[in-house]
Formats: structure tokens, C-alpha cells, sequence
């Protein structure tokens, strides 16, 4: 099922990164979405990246946490978003290992209705 909202892009995220659905997850970007995986760090662009990116998280096994809206302002067919998040997964060493952050997000919303990521900061909301 598609996002019909910006803010459902969150809640889908959330739901298919702990089920670890790869393709549910890459479901909500734009082929042509641009993310920055690390603060300070080059972004990479397209499904393709984003997919090597998601799928190294992935890798952690993510098995609790969340990412919430903390606030989006609409306007036509984007949207810019506010998120805070957090997962718990395993480090190389097996160990678990809390992962948190604060993301600036903008969404666009397709021709068919539909919304996905187009720009993804993860860490973009962390303080500098």
C-alpha cells in the first residue's frame, strides 16, 4: 500500500525497515532521491545507492525503535518534514547498539496521488 500522506512515508518506513522489507522500504523514495546518509558526509543519489545504504542498516537487524514526524509544513506537492528516530540492532561485534537521530526530510507527492522521499537527511536535524 502506498503513502497517501508525508507523514505515512514514516510510519510505512518504520514498519517495513523492522520487518526488514528492503523493497517495502525503497518503496517510498523517489528513483531520483537524493540522501545524506552521515552528518557531514557526501550524499549519494538514486534507488540504487539508497538501496546499498538501507541494506547495510538492514544488515544491523533492527528489531525495535521508530521514526516519528515531529512536524510537516505542505505546500502543492512537496512537503518538508521533521523527524526524530531511534533503532536498536547489533553492532559488528554482536552486541546490541541503540542508533538515534533527529532528520529533515522533503516528500513529493506523485502524479497518482502517492508520497515519497525525493531529499533524506537523516542526521540533517542533529545538533552541529
Amino acid at each position: 500500500m502506498p503513502a497517501r500522506t508525508p507523514t505515512q512515508v514514516h510510519e510505512m518506513f518504520t514498519e517495513a525497515f523492522l520487518a526488514h522489507d528492503l523493497d517495502g522500504v525503497m518503496a517510498l523514495y523517489d528513483a531520483d532521491a537524493l540522501m545524506a546518509p552521515l552528518a557531514g558526509g557526501p550524499p549519494v543519489r538514486g534507488k540504487d545507492a539508497i538501496r546499498k545504504v538501507i541494506a547495510a542498516l538492514l544488515a544491523m537487524n533492527p528489531r525495535d525503535g521508530g521514526l516519528e514526524t515531529v512536524f510537516c509544513l505542505e505546500r502543492d506537492d512537496l512537503a518538508l518534514m521533521r523527524s526524530k528516530w531511534h533503532f536498536i540492532g547489533d553492532g559488528p561485534d554482536g552486541n546490541p547498539v541503540e542508533m538515534i537521530g533527529s532528520g529533515f526530510e522533503v516528500m513529493h507527492r506523485n502524479a497518482d496521488g502517492t508520497w515519497v522521499h525525493l531529499i533524506d537527511s537523516p542526521r540533517g536535524g542533529d545538533p552541529l
